[in-house]
């Protein structure tokens, strides 16, 4: 069986269609924000602002679905 890479924001998991049980997809809702002064990253389903980096892609994703290898969410 082929493997897929997940689509989901925040998600990279390779997956197969018989090995993807529901939840198995932890990924933001929503696409990454900066703000005004552009100083702050944040997720828009996050209510968390971040200055550096590391810090923002590891911000926890809130979401849980199955693995799809669809990019629209």
């Amino acid at each position: 069986m082929e493997q897929l890479r997940c689509q989901g924001i925040g998600c990279t998991a390779a997956l197969t269609e018989d090995r993807n049980p529901e939840g198995s997809c932890r990924y933001h809702a929503s696409l990454p924000t900066l703000t005004r002064l552009r100083c702050c990253m944040r997720w828009k389903c996050r209510d968390l602002l971040v200055k550096e980096y590391d810090e923002f892609v590891s911000i926890p994703p809130c979401a849980r679905r199955w693995h799809s290898a669809d990019p629209t969410p």
